[in-house]
């Protein structure tokens, strides 16, 4: 999958997120809900300069490996300046996990049938507005 790929993934599971918390009724903060863990994966994504790395953000690579690279890199940076980088190592593994839970197949099964029964429900609201 390429990171292009994988960021359209990203965007869809954050907007079904803000989606879905807004129709319950919710109007407060989604940080720290799984949203706020989506939006982390999304500000990596959004703040790698692809120039400095060995391949295009349309390139098919393994997703898992660019944000394992992503948590070596910060365990050395906290190592050679802990005051500068302190918790950027924790910040990396968590969104290293994110990853890989957004990229298992039985949580992109759960999370298709999830979306589809939410717009279903969508659907039924806006039929019965018209009416």
């Amino acid at each position: 999958m390429s990171i292009n790929e994988f960021t359209g993934i990203v965007d869809a599971i954050r907007t079904l997120e803000s989606d879905m918390a807004r129709a319950s009724g919710y109007s407060g903060s989604l940080r720290d809900t799984f949203w706020d863990d989506v939006m982390g994966v999304k500000g990596a994504l959004d703040n790698t300069d692809f120039s400095e790395l060995d391949y295009r953000a349309d390139d098919k690579i393994e997703i898992s490996d660019f944000f394992a690279e992503s948590v070596e890199r910060t365990a050395k940076m906290e190592q050679e300046n802990y005051r500068a980088f302190h918790g950027s190592h924790g910040i990396a593994q968590q969104k290293q996990q994110t990853v890989a839970k957004i990229t298992s197949e039985p949580f992109l099964r759960e999370y298709q049938e999830k979306a589809v029964a939410f717009l279903k429900t969508r659907e039924t609201q806006l039929i019965d507005r018209q009416a």
